[in-house]
Formats: structure tokens, C-alpha cells, sequence
């Protein structure tokens, strides 16, 4: 009978699936020259196993420490209450290569996406889109760090407590399940993701955050010519995102905040700073050329006035854009003139 097998291993993590043995959830471990290096559970369901006899679950093991690459293949696992580890399975990813974590931030329409899939793709790995997957890890954790300051007794014991490390713990384990591997990037725009980067930054020291800001008036226009809805919500969605980031950047000291309109104007120059950035300095001529590509195949597109004036607005709307979105634009160097005629 088939107990499990290892299906990827990397330096920093391990997933596998592996067999109930009666009732209990499988508990795993990573080997590695004798010491354990890493714990987990069998605790994921996974389509593909649904229909296995005995029941089966996926596992993700996140290792103590990096281990060197040419350890990757000494690693082993193994279920709880069984001697032998388990087997690697036909056509496993063994992956020795170094880990890259990269997160893209961002205000919505300054480039996040196209950011994204110019990085993932020149540096091949894998891009997770569709929402923050740390997002409600980083709300647990606050909750359970929030309570220290309460009179309630109950609360404040659960502070104490070495709880929030399990949630760290598991949105590490959330993340390399979903990406498939240890590398990865991931985008969302929007002040939601923007609050989680301190927490993703306990789940991933050595993760690196791009934040991509724009002139928010062509960000708005941007946003309502492609999604609809009302002017107010896309000058909120804009200001919110741009102020999270004024929040949270202080506690990013890595961080690299990348203007739209430097990008466009600048191409070479921004790849050159994203490769040095990212650890990759031989990565920065095919960065620039996937910059370069995007800026082709966006030739075409509507280029978004900058000024009120030019915004096609009534004096109510620049009046509205002024309330949301002015006091942000006048911290981050962007115009935005107290009065401005209006325009039709």
C-alpha cells in the first residue's frame, strides 16, 4: 500500500501527500543529516487524492533554516510512527536553486499586473494572482497581538501566548502550496494587501516588496474606463491604497517604491534598479526588454490626461477628486491646483 510520496523539495520547503493510518491526521517531518529540520501535518485536501483508499491529504513542510543546495536531495521524510521516509515520487521537482519571494504592491492602474508578469516571467517563478493569500492571516495575527491592551483577563492571556507564530506558520504553508514551489510572486493592488506587508515580511524576511504609485488622475480615469462604478469609489480605492502605503513603508525598509511615470519614461533605467533590487543583476537587460514589450503592445492604449483640467470632470467631480484624493497627491509630488476651471 502506497503511504505517500514527496512530490517537491526545495531549501526552505517540502510537499508531499500522505496516508490517514484510522482516524488521525498524518503528522510529517523533514530530515536532513540526521536532525529534524522541519515539522507539519497532513492537513491540505487536494482534489486529486479525494478518491485514494485510505484517505490522503497534502502536506507543505517549511524548514528551521535554508539548507545549501547541494543538501536538497539529502533531504528526507517521513510520517510519524514509521521507520522508512517516504518515497520521492516519478518526476519529482528537486529544486536547488536560490528563493525568491516578491511581492507587488500597489494604488489600482499604476502597473501593478504588468510589473508582475514582466518579474515572474524574466525570473521564472511562479506568479500567484486572485487576491492576497496572506491578507486574513495578517488580520488573525493583529487580532491576537490587539488584545494585549484590553482589561479582560481572558484576552490578554491568549496575548501572551506563543500564538501568532502558528499563523505565521501557516500562511508560509498557504503560500508554498498554492505557488507550488518556494519561489514565487505574488500581486494585488489595493489598500487590503498593502496593510498585510508587515505581516508577509515575519512570514518572509527576506522577501521584497515593489510598490507601484501613480498620479491619480489617470489612475482614476484608468479605473473607471476599465471597471465602471462611480467616480468617488475609484478616488477612495486610490487614496486608501496611498495611504496604507504611507502607514506601512516605514516598516519596509527594504522596500522599492516605483513611480508609473518613471517607468514609462525610463525603462532602462528602472531595470537596471529592479535587477540590482532583486538580487538579479544579470536579469536587468530582460527586464528592460519585457518593459519595453509592454510599453509596445500598450502603444495603442489611451494615454490618461494629468490635470483636472484636462480630466473631461464637471466642477463638482474636480471638487470631489480634490476632497478624496488631494491631501495624497500633495504628499507624493503630484499637482493637483486648488482651482481649476471647469471643463464642460
Amino acid at each position: 500500500m502506497l503511504r505517500g510520496l514527496v512530490e517537491y523539495v526545495s531549501r526552505n520547503c517540502t510537499r508531499g501527500w500522505a496516508a490517514f493510518e484510522g482516524r488521525d491526521i498524518p503528522h510529517v517531518y523533514a530530515v536532513l543529516d540526521g536532525r529534524v529540520i522541519g515539522i507539519g501535518r497532513a492537513d491540505i485536501v487536494r482534489n486529486d487524492l479525494e478518491a485514494l483508499e485510505p484517505p490522503a491529504r497534502a502536506f507543505v513542510i517549511s524548514y528551521e533554516r535554508l539548507v545549501s543546495a547541494e543538501q536538497v536531495q539529502a533531504v528526507r521524510i517521513h510520517v510519524v510512527g514509521q521507520d522508512d521516509p517516504l518515497l520521492v515520487a516519478e518526476g519529482a521537482l528537486l529544486d536547488a536553486g536560490p528563493v525568491s519571494r516578491v511581492f507587488v504592491l500597489g494604488a489600482p492602474c499604476s502597473g501593478g499586473p504588468q510589473m508582475a508578469e514582466v518579474l515572474a516571467t524574466s525570473m521564472s517563478i511562479s506568479r500567484l494572482q486572485g487576491g492576497c493569500i496572506g491578507a486574513p492571516f495578517a488580520v488573525a495575527a493583529a487580532a491576537l497581538r490587539g488584545a494585549l491592551g484590553t482589561e479582560d483577563a481572558s484576552p490578554r492571556f491568549v496575548t501572551r501566548q506563543d500564538f501568532v507564530n502558528p499563523v505565521i506558520e501557516s500562511a508560509r504553508k498557504a503560500y508554498y502550496f498554492s505557488a507550488s514551489a518556494a519561489s514565487f510572486l505574488e500581486d494585488d493592488t489595493g489598500a487590503g494587501a498593502i496593510t498585510a506587508a508587515p505581516f508577509l515580511a515575519e512570514c518572509f524576511p527576506d522577501a521584497r516588496f515593489l510598490y507601484m504609485e501613480r498620479n491619480g488622475i489617470p489612475a482614476v480615469l484608468a479605473g473607471l474606463a476599465e471597471r465602471g462604478g462611480s467616480l468617488e469609489e475609484h478616488c477612495a480605492g486610490w487614496s486608501a491604497a496611498m495611504e496604507a502605503w504611507e502607514d506601512v513603508r516605514s516598516r519596509l525598509p527594504g522596500s522599492l517604491a516605483i513611480p508609473w511615470e518613471e517607468l514609462q519614461a525610463h525603462p532602462e533605467a528602472v531595470a537596471r534598479q529592479l535587477a540590482t533590487y532583486l538580487g538579479c543583476p544579470h536579469l536587468a537587460r530582460r527586464f528592460e526588454e519585457s518593459l519595453r514589450l509592454c510599453q509596445a503592445e500598450q502603444a495603442g492604449a489611451q494615454a490618461w490626461p494629468t490635470s483636472l483640467a484636462a480630466a473631461g470632470w464637471s466642477v463638482e467631480q474636480q471638487q470631489l477628486f480634490r476632497r478624496i484624493c488631494g491631501a495624497a497627491m500633495a504628499r507624493h509630488g503630484y499637482e493637483c491646483p486648488e482651482s481649476e476651471g471647469p471643463t464642460r
